[in-house]
């Protein structure tokens, strides 16, 4: 649903209300719906349901939302910056079950910073990424490449015959 880019964070929510009318969002400045997604996966997929996990771009080990489209259901998460903008079926404040705010105050305050230097790193590369490819790109043959690449796929399609 999203990914860390040069131009910061990229979210595209619309194809959850394309297959999922109910929609679940967990309003999670301090990230912590994972543990809660994860159970409910492990309970949609005990119960035989189809479900698509979209993990976090940053922890690919934690489950960002989670959309079981049999059932119509989507659980996202939504934090400052990563907003579902729209008005979900119901939404879970997940603030209101933490014990040490100025901890998770502290810890949002540091992922800020981390996300803005990641951010920084990514614009720095596309620069370098953008140079290099002005040198080498006059020189690149690409009516070979079409070709080349349409032979390999007539290749690959025949072995589905």
């Amino acid at each position: 649903m999203g990914s860390l880019t040069h131009k910061g964070y990229i979210w595209r929510f619309d194809s959850i209300d394309a297959l999922c009318p109910k929609v679940y969002e967990f309003a999670d400045s301090w990230e912590l719906a994972g543990a809660a997604l994860t159970q409910l996966h492990a309970a949609a997929s005990e119960n035989g349901w189809n479900t698509t996990v979209c993990l976090s771009p940053e922890d690919p080990k934690h489950i960002e939302h989670l959309l079981i489209p049999g059932l119509g259901l989507a659980f996202i998460t939504s934090r400052p910056g990563m907003d579902y903008g729209k008005k979900p079926y119901r939404r879970i404040r997940l603030e209101t079950a933490v014990e040490s705010k100025a901890r998770m105050r502290f810890q949002t305050r540091m992922t800020a910073l981390l996300r803005e230097e990641a951010v920084g790193a990514l614009k720095e590369a596309k620069r370098n990424h953008d140079a290099l490819e002005a040198i080498y790109n006059p020189y690149v043959d690409f009516d070979g490449v079409r070709a080349t690449a349409a032979i390999e796929a007539g290749r690959l399609l025949s072995f589905l015959k």
